[in-house]
């Protein structure tokens, strides 16, 4: 049981490191081709409140489930993965800006941020430890 409990908080952990900013980027990109920009803050906010609420549903209606059937509330979670799944193949393509922009590793080329990490070896050693402690 604790290899499958191990390996789980393994898989998780990737998950939201693969999944850091995506969110945020996708409706940063979306309003940026409607042309609204400007609301950005307003709807990350609106967004963020949305997902507090939920998280909060999910804890309760997943504890009364989990109390009448632990599998139960397991099967519940995988369909809503599911459905979370079949939603996000199904979102928009944002048109990209230029060809540079399909490079995620573009930003590292920046003198500012390459000289400041390069210089500062500690900060270099904390995000790397976070990033692993964090996964």
């Amino acid at each position: 049981m604790a290899a499958w409990m191990l390996a789980s908080a393994a898989v998780e952990g990737l998950a939201r490191a693969l999944a850091s900013g995506n969110g945020e980027a996708l409706l940063y990109d979306a309003l940026r081709d409607a042309g609204q920009e400007g609301r950005y803050h307003h709807a990350i906010g609106r967004l963020g409140a949305i997902e507090a609420a939920g998280f909060g549903l999910a804890a309760l209606a997943g504890g009364v489930m989990a109390s009448r059937s632990i599998g139960l509330a397991l099967w519940l979670s995988v369909l809503t993965q599911a459905l979370a799944l079949a939603v996000a193949l199904r979102l928009p393509e944002p048109a990209s800006t230029s060809r540079a922009t399909l490079n995620p590793y573009a930003h590292l080329r920046s003198p500012p941020c390459c000289r400041r990490s390069r210089r500062r070896r500690g900060s270099r050693s904390s995000s790397g430890s976070s990033a692993i402690i964090s996964t």
